[in-house]
């Protein structure tokens, strides 16, 4: 499934900073194919591919959480365009 995260940054330069850092240890399960950043670095947009919104969440909470507020949303597949090839993930 394909999930949206919307990340609302309190700290910009330590979220950058650990983001970047945990993109090395992606687990094999999940897929990250879009990292975007609005202009003022307070607001980011990512597109992640897992098995369920959980798995992400439990990923990227640890990380991310101390310098943002994550929502996260599944995404109706059908109804959407513009998204990647599925992986086998």
């Amino acid at each position: 499934m394909f999930i949206t995260v919307i990340h609302r940054i309190s700290d910009p330069d330590q979220f950058e900073s650990s983001a970047k850092s945990a993109t090395e240890r992606i687990p094999p399960h999940l897929k990250l194919h879009q990292y975007l950043s609005g202009n003022d670095r307070k607001t980011a947009t990512c597109l992640w591919e897992a098995p369920s919104v959980k798995d992400v969440q439990e990923f990227l909470e640890p990380v991310s959480g101390r310098f943002s507020r994550n929502e996260y949303i599944p995404l109706n597949s059908d109804a959407a365009f513009g998204l990647p090839a599925p992986s086998t993930v």
